[in-house]
């Protein structure tokens, strides 16, 4: 099947138009080129005639260094003529280029899925390439990722390692761990800027840059905190993980008459918002009991089949029982609370009555501040664009402010706001990046320090006025000035040098 190696002109090849590299970036040859340049092709490339006339040869395996050498101005480089079918040859391109340490995690995803196309298992393709099974498993996985998230694993922005826990998710799932704008230790990034993004260099900047990844764990923790587990999905995104749960959860279902049915399960005491979704009940540490007779529990008749969806243990399943009325496991919690109530004995109608008066008083003082959080959200955002307005009339450096900031700051302020940092607008954004806007008190604490009144009188007194004026007399405190110097001063030192 493999030919004697020989020299064929450059103008007697042509690119395979099913490539698995796809387009060549002719940036990323630089080095190739140059080892061409001083050394020559050393190694031949793999091509097959592909029974014209016109004598062409069509490359199986070496479209970069055919590339290469087309940069460097060869007229003919060494080639191996094969003799192979089209699946054949397909085949040895993917193998081929799947051996190459350059490429790339997608690149090599891709490959795979092509070969698991044809007549190739995971297994089968392992014992090809010399990888594990799980491998495999874990690079085709990756063509589930969400467009974005694709994007950072190409940009290295996140590491192969991050790539392969996100495409165990649902595309809305994955968006909501990636999503910049996410509290910190609920997704993908810290939210810290860091000090140099390569990927940033010479365009606009962009949502991700200057974010800082959470390390493997920290994220598959945030993940099993705020993301609520589907066994299906993990099933088929992760089938020697998961493969054997959803196994289990079709046999309990599937159990006749009564049987064992599925439940939702954590071993933590609180489930957070996020993850409750519109699903089943979960069921929290204090409302169930292990019963498959590991872990020193006890068996029964009426264990059902627990699934952990959130919490440590994230996708086990086990039987557990969840019936107080259970004498195997729920017998001495229903004596305590037997003989709780008898102490109470004739106290308990008083001790009911105070504790429905403290339970009244919680609930009005809840729906106080919830009225008042609700009031101060629909306010917020014109009393933060009113201060952006009393304070857009003091000149101060953009520079400085940039400097003290940082970019990452500067650009959240303008998201939230929409206020781009000018000369003009310098202590604006410098107010609106350091202001405690989530309640009222905080705000309106803050602002007074601004000499600024929220609401404007004319508006609390019913009447239109004309907008406030600038704050002429509000300048920045010198501890700001001061620190927002030396940061200024740093930079264009760094700059400088870089220079």
């Amino acid at each position: 099947m493999t030919g004697v190696p020989q020299t064929l002109p450059l103008e007697q090849l042509q690119p395979d138009p099913l490539n698995p590299r796809g387009v060549i970036d002719d940036a990323s040859l630089g080095e190739l080129v140059e080892s061409i340049r001083t050394q020559g092709l050393l190694t031949p490339l793999l091509v097959r005639g592909d029974g014209s006339l016109d004598g062409l040869y069509t490359i199986v395996a070496g479209h970069r260094r055919y590339r290469a050498a087309q940069l460097v101005g060869l007229t003919e480089i060494p080639v191996v003529v094969v003799d192979a079918t089209d699946v054949e040859a397909r085949e040895m391109a993917i193998v081929e280029n799947l051996q190459r340490e350059d490429i790339r995690p997608l690149d090599e995803a891709r490959a795979f899925q092509a070969l698991l196309e044809g007549q190739h298992t995971p297994s089968s393709i392992a014992s090809r390439v010399g990888k594990p099974e799980r491998y495999i498993w874990d690079r085709v996985r990756l063509l589930q990722l969400v467009p974005a998230a694709a994007m950072l694993l190409d940009t290295e922005r996140i590491t192969v390692q991050h790539a392969i826990v996100l495409a165990k998710l649902k595309p809305a799932d994955q968006a909501r761990i990636i999503d910049p704008t996410a509290t910190r230790g609920r997704g993908l990034f810290e939210g810290e800027q860091g000090l140099w993004d390569k990927a940033a260099e010479g365009r606009e900047p962009g949502k991700w840059d200057g974010l800082k990844p959470v390390s493997v764990r920290e994220l598959q923790r945030n993940i099993a905190t705020f993301v609520r587990f589907d066994v299906q999905q993990a099933a088929t995104a992760a089938p020697l993980d998961f493969g054997p749960v959803a196994e289990q959860v079709a046999a309990a279902e599937a159990q006749p008459k009564r049987g064992r049915k599925v439940v939702h399960i954590t071993r933590d005491s609180y489930v957070q918002p996020e993850a409750k979704s519109d699903g089943d009940r979960i069921y929290t540490e204090r409302t169930w009991k292990r019963a498959d007779g590991l872990e020193r529990s006890k068996p029964c008749d009426r264990a059902v089949l627990g699934v952990a969806v959130v919490g440590p243990g994230y996708g086990e399943a086990f039987l557990v029982c969840i019936h107080k009325d259970c004498d195997v496991h729920w017998k001495q919690e229903r004596l305590d609370r037997e003989k709780a109530a008898a102490r109470v004995g004739g106290s308990r109608g008083k001790t009911t009555a105070r504790e429905e008066a403290d339970r009244k008083r919680d609930q009005a003082r809840q729906a106080k501040e919830e009225a008042a959080r609700k009031a101060w959200e629909s306010e917020r955002k014109p009393a933060t664009a009113a201060l952006a307005q009393h304070l857009a009339g003091v000149p101060f450096s953009a520079a400085v402010v940039q400097g003290y900031l940082g970019t990452y700051e500067v650009d959240r302020v303008k998201r939230a706001s929409g206020v781009k940092l000018t000369n003009q607008t310098a202590v604006s954004v410098l107010v609106l990046a350091r202001l405690n806007a989530w309640n009222r008190e905080g705000f309106l604490q803050f602002a007074k320090t601004w000499k600024f009144t929220w609401p404007p009188k004319a508006a609390a007194a019913g009447t239109v006025d004309a907008p406030p004026t600038p704050a002429k007399t509000a300048k920045p405190t010198k501890d700001i000035k001061k620190s927002a110097g030396k940061s200024a001063a740093k930079t264009s030192k760094k700059k400088g040098a870089k220079a």
